[in-house]
């Protein structure tokens, strides 16, 4: 068993992690519109979804998200 540990150790610790690469078949990454994303950061961050008027700010300005996360 220990020679699994000292496989592991004599990698090359610069070598990129070898993972799905472009032709896998795992999930498709969804970039989400900002007034989901609003949502998603207000539940993460704040345990509650957000105000319709902040929903507003950010469907009209999708740069003021940054502007409420920081609130």
């Amino acid at each position: 068993m220990i020679w699994l540990y000292l496989l592991a150790c004599s990698s090359d610790p610069a070598a990129p992690a070898k993972g799905p690469g472009p032709s896998s078949t795992g999930p498709e990454v969804q970039v989400l519109d900002p007034v989901a994303r609003a949502s998603r950061v207000s539940v993460a961050l704040r345990g509650e979804r957000p105000t319709p008027e902040e929903l507003a700010t950010v469907a009209s300005d999708p740069t003021a998200l940054s502007g409420l996360v920081d609130e």
